[in-house]
């Protein structure tokens, strides 16, 4: 440009350099990392880690988005805690990726389809996958909810049981007497029921609940020690309403008073002298004062036997109950204190089945073959079938639980005593739900022929009810599989239907997909139609139910109990890196090669 003036003439020139703006670029970054990382952040699993995502491309755009992708770097160290730096398996490329990120807001990351975590040497072979949906009960995890009580201190005690996970650990179906001290817990977990024993005095162990179980634990014991003290011959103490004299000498002491208790046969009870020489009356289900046996058990003391006797052995005339086991969750707290209604001995269990406060929590797992990880499932704790759908679906009766659906049931083997009672036991079994939808279960006969005016009993679960319907009487009116099916609908028990299929076999449903049960009464016209407990769906029913069968959508699921995941062997041609550093192998020169 010219600017033209009276004697002056101004010419600018533009010398300015440009070079070409510079274009941007993403860098890639390929690495290699363990397998079935965590994700970064601290919930799951890395997904980039997965072996199915191997090889995949993943556009980052932040180190919080990588290690949520990949999980955080690692590194090794040695035992003392020193890095082992330049080591082959330290994750350098994925720390690369977090470099990169700190300066910048993309890159292309992609893992090698190789697991690091390999590669590592250990001492003990490497191990393969389980199949996929394999359960586990994690016995190192689980608690059992189990709770001691004590009756002088007016507490109870967390009892941690000794966990069996193997049959060698068995003598004859019930735990080894080598195992444990007296006054021990133990869970057998290879029985479906995972009943629960305490060792008695003598060494043996007994399942918590039973009558056996009650016995160990004195329901009533004097407070006075009657070593080496006579007792007035003569005197009496009446139990339950029988009246025991105390003999003459020279048996007109504590142990002969205690065999003169035994001898009187006093329903349930039994007597004792301790080692500190005090008498102690033992009771089960069966002791019963007034013709009750009221919660279990029950002793009473009656007034009239000799003021002095009770004296001298330290015992108050009265009512007693014989150890107890509830099991109930935590905000049922059982009310066993002196100044309760009615109160308990020492040795009582509450089995607390919620999990808070040390309460139980069986821990079930379900191997994941994409995550290549054992997940843990929800299993809540329940009385029955029936009071599990109420909880899981208490609208529609339990045809709208999810397949696969897990839960516990509680005193799962019940114990008929001698008074053809049944009586609770700490026994806990896991139940899975095989079919979803309406109960319909088909019986294995075809073309069953009855027997007419057979009887059986039917029952059946409601919507919101933890419990099953009175029983009706179904009667057999005719010999064939219409006729069968016509007496069902006769009996009118709401929510369940009979039908024959073109094959004729016999089907019974439950619309709300709930609990059917049978029980033959007259005849055997329940396992002539073919439901027996050989058929899914079906099983023997336990307690009340003993001699029938249960319909439902529920089955014992199959797992296994360990303190260690299960496993099957390596896949063929994985690599294993033997540790050992006190051996080598040294090669020698045959002659030829």
């Amino acid at each position: 440009m010219a600017l033209v003036s009276p004697g002056v003439e101004v010419t600018v020139t533009d010398e300015s350099n440009y070079i070409p703006a510079a274009t941007n670029s993403v860098p890639y970054i390929l690495i290699a990392t363990a397998q079935n990382k965590i994700s970064g952040t601290g919930i799951g699993v890395a997904p980039g880690t997965l072996a199915v995502n191997a090889g995949k491309v993943y556009l980052v755009t932040s180190q919080r988005d990588l290690a949520a992708t990949f999980g955080n770097p690692f590194f090794y160290k040695t035992s003392a805690g020193t890095p082992i730096n330049g080591y082959e398996l330290n994750e350098y490329g994925l720390l690369a990726g977090f470099s990169v990120l700190g300066i910048s807001n993309r890159a292309y990351v992609q893992r090698a389809d190789i697991d690091l975590s390999e590669l590592t040497a250990s001492l003990t072979r490497p191990l393969g996958s389980p199949t996929n949906g394999t359960y586990w009960l994690d016995t190192t995890s689980t608690a059992w909810g189990i709770f001691q009580w004590n009756a002088t201190t007016g507490a109870f005690v967390d009892r941690t049981p000794i966990v069996i996970d193997s049959s060698t650990q068995l003598d004859g179906g019930e735990p080894s007497n080598s195992i444990g001290n007296i006054g021990s817990y133990c869970v057998d977990t290879t029985n479906a029921n995972n009943p629960i024993y305490y060792k008695a005095p003598g060494n043996t162990w007994v399942l918590v609940g039973s009558d056996a179980w009650k016995l160990q634990h004195p329901t009533i014991q004097g407070t006075l020690s009657l070593t080496g003290v006579t007792l007035t011959a003569g005197n009496t103490i009446v139990i339950n309403g029988t009246s025991v004299a105390v003999p003459v000498a020279p048996n007109n002491n504590a142990e002969g008073l205690a065999t003169a208790i035994n001898n009187a046969s006093i329903t349930g009870v039994e007597a004792a002298v301790d080692s500190s020489g005090r008498l102690t009356i033992s009771a089960d289900s069966t002791a019963e004062a007034d013709g009750s046996t009221d919660d279990g058990g029950i002793v009473n003391i009656d007034p009239a036997s000799t003021a002095g006797l009770l004296t001298t052995v330290g015992i108050t005339s009265g009512t007693y109950y014989t150890p107890a086991l509830q099991q109930s969750p935590n905000y049922t707290v059982p009310r066993w204190r002196s100044t309760d209604t009615q109160p308990h001995p020492s040795g009582s269990v509450w089995q607390m089945l919620t999990n808070v406060n040390l309460g139980a929590n069986i821990v079930v797992k379900r191997y994941d073959a994409i995550l290549g990880a054992f997940v843990t499932q929800s299993t809540p704790i329940y009385a029955n079938d029936a009071a599990a759908n109420q909880a899981l679906d208490p609208s529609a009766g339990g045809r709208n639980i999810p397949l696969d659906s897990l839960y516990v049931e509680y005193n799962t083997d019940p114990e008929l005593n001698d008074n053809d009672v049944y009586i609770n036991t700490s026994t806990l079994k896991v139940f899975q739900r095989w079919a979803t939808g309406a109960t319909i279960i088909s019986g294995n006969e075809v073309n069953p022929v009855f027997t007419n005016s057979n009887t059986f009993t039917l029952q059946a679960s409601t919507a919101n009810s933890g419990t099953l319907s009175a029983p009706v009487t179904v009667t057999i009116v005719g010999t064939t599989p219409a006729d069968f099916c016509a007496s069902v609908s006769a009996a009118g028990v709401p929510f369940v239907t009979a039908t024959v299929s073109s094959e004729g076999a016999i089907t019974l449903s439950h619309v709300q997909g709930g609990v059917i049960a049978l029980k033959n009464t007259f005849g055997s016209a329940i396992t002539t139609a073919g439901f027996v407990d050989t058929v899914q769906g079906i099983r023997n029913g336990t307690g009340e139910y003993t001699g029938g069968v249960i319909l439902s959508n529920w089955e014992v699921l199959t797992y296994t109990s360990s303190a260690t995941a299960p496993s099957l062997d390596p896949a063929d041609g994985r690599y294993w890196y033997y540790s050992a550093t006190n051996q080598v192998d040294i090669m020698i020169q045959g002659g030829s090669g």
